[in-house]
């Protein structure tokens, strides 16, 4: 399961809140994932996919921001060329 869809599959009316609270994070920076703003830390995805029970998974938590990358809808420059 992809980041987002799991976020939204927690609550219909404030996700991002709700997330924020499981993961221990703010919600700004949730919703930041969620734009794809950055990317979550490597500590952050281990942490995602402990709460989520597997889940969600390192494919599920970076694949769509490298698709965002591929598209022009990434809002965050990589250190490295794709």
């Amino acid at each position: 399961m992809e980041l987002n869809a799991w976020i939204d599959s927690l609550s219909p009316a404030s996700p991002s809140k709700v997330a924020a609270e499981l993961l221990g994070e703010k919600r700004r920076t949730v919703d930041s994932w969620r734009r794809f703003e950055c990317p979550p830390s490597f500590a952050a995805a281990l942490n995602i996919v402990k709460k989520s029970g597997g889940r969600v998974d390192f494919n599920g938590i970076y694949n769509p921001f490298v698709r965002a990358l591929e598209d022009g809808t990434a809002k965050f420059t990589p250190r490295v060329r794709l």
